[in-house]
Parts: C-alpha cells; structure tokens; sequence
C-alpha cells in the first residue's frame, strides 16, 4: 500500500524588510502518515498554514519559499525532485484541487478541451477521440450533463465550474488528491453537493485524501482524522469525531467554539 509521508516539513516566505528581506515562518516542523483509503482534514483559520502545507505537499511553492522537511510518495522523494520529474507525479500519483476553480480552469477553452487535453498528457497512448470520450465520461460520472462538455467556465455556475475542475484531476486516477477548500465559493446547497461528490470519489476509487478547510462541517463530513493548525503547527491531531468533540489544546478549544458560534460566560460570541 502507498503511503505519504510528511516528516518535519517547515517553510519560510522570504518578504521585503526596509530595503533587503527576511524569512517569515508559514509551517514549522509538520509531520503526518496518510495511506491509500485514508481521510485527513487539516483545520484552521486564514493564515494558519495549512494551504502552504498543500502547496509544499505537492511541491508549487513559490521560489521565494525556503523549505525543509521530506516529502515521499510511495519510495519517491517528492521534495528531491525536479521540476521534470514532478510533472511525471503530478496528477498521475496525486492530484490537487485547487480553492478556485475560475481560475484554475482556462477562460477561453471549453472545459470539455480542458479535461480531454489533460488525460492526454498522462497517458500519450490515448488518441484524441479517445481522450474527449473519456473526458465526456468523466464529467457526467461527476453530475455534469454531455451538453456542459463545450461550455466555457464562465457559463456553469460554481458548483458546476467545481466538477469540472475535479474532472481535470481525478481523469489521470491518481491515488492520492488534496484538497484545498473545495467548498469555499460556493453557496450551501452546490457545498452540500460537491462534499457528497468528494465523499463518493474517494471512497469508490479508495484515495488517499487531504482536505485543507476553516470549515469544521466539511472537515467532519469527510476526514477521520484532523489535524487542527495555529501559527504554522499542529496543535491538535486525532479521529475527527474527538478532536472535534473534545479537544485538548486551548487554542483549538476556542476555534471549535468561534466555528459553532457558542457563546461566552457573558453571552458574547467566543472570537479567536
């Protein structure tokens, strides 16, 4: 069984200081074991870490980012390779959805020419009819009508731009898939939706997932295992259903509080 490994993953940001820079710290010294099949949401507010510890995971940093820490899939160091050889691993082995879809997507493509473009990268042996059959096929498993195929992004709403984005990454079966908050975007009803969509996925293919989210709903309608983020670190780690019922640190106290809107002693709202 494949397995992804995180082993004392840090990341600084380099920024301007009066002329020169520095290094801001983003993540520092995470670590966590996901299998094949396995669920792991990681929790926090904006500005916890928990996007970069996505983008580090499949190696998208930008270059001002200083790294440390391993990163391995299966027996391939991912945080070793170059550029050419992540292309290989990206999407084949895993896959990323990212918080946007609108931009993720190409404006001036049809999502159909999209998805079929990207099963062809993966798999070179695919002919093109081939590849815009199985692109057809992809997007309607996912709830997406034939006639969806040639729109362009900005015809579907954002559930739908949603599933077309999930389409372009799950096309190559790759065996593990982060998730950078699917759900961000969208009203309640396409959120619902698209967590069931994500639900369904991942259990019938038996991914390997990661959900990045601030929302302790969907962390909990999708993930086993949590780990909860402050100020770059883990704070809190365990099965999502005591974690979020009975947590011990005093910082993910207070964000599961501020999540469910409980009120204070003085009937005030709990802020972070």
């Amino acid at each position: 069984m494949t397995t992804l490994s995180v082993r004392n993953l840090t990341v600084d940001y380099r920024v301007d200081d009066r002329g020169g820079f520095r290094y801001a710290n983003a993540v520092r010294d995470v670590s966590f074991e996901l299998a094949e099949g396995q669920t792991l949401g990681i929790l926090g507010e904006t500005g916890s870490g928990k996007s970069t510890v996505g983008s580090a995971i499949i190696q998208l940093l930008p270059r001002t980012a200083r790294v440390s820490g391993q990163v391995v899939l299966g027996s391939a160091e991912l945080s070793a390779m170059n550029e050419t050889q992540l292309q290989q691993v990206r999407g084949a082995d895993i896959g990323m959805i990212f918080q946007d879809p609108a931009g993720a997507l190409n404006p001036v493509r049809t999502i159909g020419s999209q998805i079929a473009d990207t099963a062809r990268t993966h798999d070179s042996s695919l002919s093109r009819s081939a590849a815009i059959e199985l692109a057809k096929e992809t997007l309607e498993s996912l709830g997406l009508a034939g006639e969806r195929f040639g729109a362009y992004p900005h015809q579907l709403s954002g559930g739908m731009r949603q599933r077309a984005l999930i389409a372009t990454v799950v096309i190559a079966s790759p065996g593990f898939l982060i998730a950078d908050e699917p759900t961000s975007d969208l009203d309640k009803l396409s959120e619902r939706q698209i967590v069931l969509l994500l639900k369904h996925l991942q259990e019938k293919r038996g991914l390997g997932f990661v959900v990045i989210s601030h929302d302790m709903r969907v962390i909990s309608a999708l993930c086993s295992t949590v780990a909860i983020m402050h100020q770059g670190e883990i704070v809190e780690f365990g099965p999502t259903d005591e974690v979020l019922s009975n947590p011990s640190d005093a910082y993910a106290k207070r964000l599961l509080r501020a999540s469910r809107r409980e009120k204070d002693s003085h009937g005030r709202l709990v802020v972070l």
